[in-house]
């Protein structure tokens, strides 16, 4: 059985990972509210579509090599996702997670 929620979820994720930042944005719903934690680079709410990718593609410019292993999982009505990331600076060729 397939969930097309969750195949559109992993679609973003993967279109994030290899830089397209338009086709990752592309799925979310025109006014979503998009927030990370206080904790975490550039963390905070963002507010509608255009925001989201202006976050995204700030965080994913300094990256040279990222790889992406989103796991997403339907409960109830919201999609959990659990993402392990392996990336590289540009400057470097260390790989961090």
């Amino acid at each position: 059985m397939t969930d097309s929620d969750i195949e559109l979820v992993l679609a973003g994720y993967a279109a994030y990972a290899r830089g397209d930042i338009d086709a990752a944005v592309a799925g979310l719903a025109a006014d979503v509210v998009w927030v990370e934690p206080a904790e975490f680079p550039m963390g905070g709410r963002r507010d509608g579509r255009a925001a989201v990718a202006d976050y995204l593609r700030a965080s994913r410019a300094g990256w040279q090599i990222l790889t992406s292993q989103p796991r997403a999982e339907r409960r109830g009505q919201r999609i959990v996702v659990t993402h392990h990331v392996e990336r590289s600076e540009e400057h470097t060729s260390e790989l961090q997670s």
